[in-house]
């Protein structure tokens, strides 16, 4: 208050991001399912991003992140599922199981997920 700003009062909580990134990776399993007919190998990861975790990478990394992503996934229809509640969009790559998914909550809440290979099996 000492620059006597004043921006109201509301509840605050910390984010588990962790645990919400183990929501979207499952969800983004079922929906590879839902989609394509075929379950992700197990030798597949699904990586999760949001705004908040992304530009630790630095400014490189976010822009061909944007670049080959999510500029490409915006172009994309997105399937609602409950207006207003949740939606996505995806695109599969010329590699079977590898695709990006951007998941959508409440009209709000982004995050932009790839399937890909274990990069440790090979």
């Amino acid at each position: 208050m000492k620059s006597g700003l004043y921006i109201g009062t509301r509840g605050a909580f910390k984010t588990d991001l962790g645990r919400i990134f183990r929501v979207v990776k499952r969800t983004v399993r079922g929906l590879f399912f839902h989609e394509t007919g075929q379950r992700l190998p197990s030798d597949y990861e699904v990586g999760v991003w949001s705004d908040e975790t992304i530009v630790e990478w630095g400014q490189e990394f976010v822009e061909e992140v944007k670049n080959n992503f999510v500029l490409p996934l915006m172009k994309v229809e997105p399937t609602i599922v409950g207006p207003s509640t949740f939606a996505y969009r995806y695109l599969r790559t010329e590699r079977q199981f590898a695709s990006a998914w951007l998941v959508t909550f409440y009209e709000r809440v982004s995050f932009l997920a790839l399937t890909l290979t274990d990069p440790t099996d090979h």
